[in-house]
């Protein structure tokens, strides 16, 4: 593989009044054209000093910068410019859209620097949001999107030149888990797709995993620099099988290479295969209610199949295993005479044929379960139904209390007069 950025005993120091702090020491790296490089550390440690070093944004104090065999470090703001059109693309945390111009509008403005015309411009702009699922927002203004549609943009802004080289420092950093892994789903995709090396910042130990490598840096000295096997290579591996597996029917194996890349990646690499893998399937809960089916004698396999499903956002919350705690409440307690309770639903279905839930009430010691329908083309429940149970309680525990008042009344009367 070969290099598209070197760096040559790069170092950086920062004038602080009459203090020297050195930001970086040293810095010898090469890093392949196409490879998805991730240079990890911990705040303060110099992981955007040498960001901003590789990007041409800062000057070293001493040491090389070379892309693509030119040397950045010794060009002049003009020279530098003209070679960042071509070749450079930026990802940032805080996303930097401009708040007056459109999702295309934002996309599209790099290509005015490349000479496109306007018509042009527009076009390809609008296939990259296409390609970053927001065809829908075309016309929005950041301010009238979320967070991860704004990165998006982003995205779609740094990889509509097709450059040599991204650069994204902590891309994910404002972003919540699932939001994260579709963003760099997105990354790695361009990435392999068009042969583009991106250079990932982060403290994320678990965004590093994407990496094809990974250096570590400390106190602006590398101090680990290893290759990796890529999350997204992993996830898509168990991908093809799963759909293999699935043409066959065999849910059985399909189940037994989830749990076994579970135990050797970690629970990521299942949930975000099965993410897209259902994606992809015209009835997806009826392939959950299928595996739900085929691991009910195994509560704690089923349990974790649940929790995948969860993590990747395509199983309710509300849906899971059912169980009486009640039933293990009894083992250490003794009987107590109760009043009628309504729990939470444990698990709801509803569809064309079914609009009913399953709501579990107490009475005493005793769990008993009744149907209650849908509103959903259903007669409407009888105000006595659950309102009067789930308000029983309440009502005795009025009474109680009226109970307690009268009896302290008497005996105040009876203390006067004595």
């Amino acid at each position: 593989m070969s290099a598209i950025i070197k760096t040559v005993n790069l170092r950086k120091v920062y004038r602080v009044g009459n203090e020297k702090i050195v930001a970086l020491e040293s810095v010898n790296l090469e890093i392949g054209k196409g490879q998805v490089c991730c240079i990890l550390g911990t705040s303060g440690s110099g992981k955007s000093t040498l960001l901003n070093q590789l990007a041409g944004l800062e000057k070293p104090t001493r040491g090389d910068v070379f892309i693509k065999n030119k040397n950045v470090s010794k060009m002049t703001e003009k020279q530098w410019a003209k070679f960042r059109q071509k070749n450079i693309g930026f990802v940032f945390q805080s996303y930097n859209l401009l708040a007056g111009m459109t999702a295309v509008e934002n996309v599209a403005l790099p290509l005015t620097f490349r000479g496109y015309s306007k018509k042009k411009r527009l076009l390809m702009a609008k296939k990259m949001l296409i390609a970053v699922g927001l065809s829908k927002r075309l016309k929005h203004s950041p301010s009238e999107m979320s967070g991860g549609q704004q990165q998006r943009v982003g995205i779609a802004r740094a990889f509509v030149s097709e450059p040599k080289v991204v650069f994204a420092d902590e891309p994910t950093g404002n972003l919540d888990t699932r939001t994260s892994r579709e963003v760099m789903d997105m990354f790695m995709t361009f990435a392999r797709e068009k042969e583009i090396t991106i250079i990932l910042v982060t403290h994320d130990p678990n965004l590093a995993r994407y990496a094809d490598r990974i250096v570590t840096i400390v106190d602006g000295l590398v101090v680990g620099d290893h290759n990796n096997l890529s999350l997204y290579d992993i996830t898509n591996s168990l991908l093809a099988d799963i759909i293999e597996d699935d043409k066959t029917d065999d849910k059985q194996t399909l189940w037994d290479r989830m749990k076994q890349h579970c135990k050797d990646h970690g629970d990521g690499v299942s949930v975000h295969a099965m993410e897209k893998y259902l994606k992809t399937v015209e009835e997806p809960t009826q392939w959950i209610e299928q595996m739900k089916t085929m691991l009910a004698d195994n509560p704690e396999e089923l349990d974790l199949f649940i929790k995948l499903g969860r993590d990747s956002g395509l199983i309710p919350k509300e849906i899971g295993i059912q169980v009486d705690s009640s039933l293990d409440a009894k083992k250490d307690t003794q009987p107590v005479a109760t009043p009628p309770t309504a729990t939470t639903p444990v698990k709801v279905e509803e569809s064309a044929e079914n609009t009913s839930e399953k709501i579990t009430i107490t009475m005493g010691d005793e769990p008993e379960e009744i149907q209650v329908q849908s509103p959903i083309n259903a007669p409407p429940i009888p105000q006595n139904t659950v309102e009067n149970v789930a308000t029983a309680g309440d009502i005795n525990d009025s009474n109680h209390d009226q109970d307690t008042i009268s009896t302290k009344k008497k005996e105040e009367e009876t203390t006067s007069e004595v």
